[in-house]
């Protein structure tokens, strides 16, 4: 598998997006954060979608402010696949 840096913001984004909508087998995404904006529920509904097509989705969120994006971090029976992580690490760690 290559490995390659994306320069600049806007081509990681789609980068992102078009990796999740050929993903076949499984999705393996680690963020800092997911923004409260269009960019950040796009990458989300990719997941979802995904996830309803049968694909392993992982997520791993380094995140403080998900209140508005809890409805995402469930695991819904019609969705098995997915599974979401939210890391919180201690005061001064």
């Amino acid at each position: 598998m290559a490995s390659f840096l994306l320069p600049d913001g806007n081509q990681a984004f789609e980068a992102r997006i078009t990796l999740a909508r050929a993903a076949e087998k499984k999705i393996d995404a680690q963020h800092y954060q997911i923004a409260d904006d269009t960019s950040g529920w796009q990458f989300l509904r990719e997941l979802n979608a995904a996830a309803a097509r049968g694909v392993r989705v992982r997520l791993l969120v380094d995140d403080h402010a998900l209140s508005r994006r809890r409805r995402f971090a469930g695991r819904p029976r019609s969705q098995p696949a997915r599974r979401t992580a939210h890391v919180q690490p201690a005061a001064g760690a």
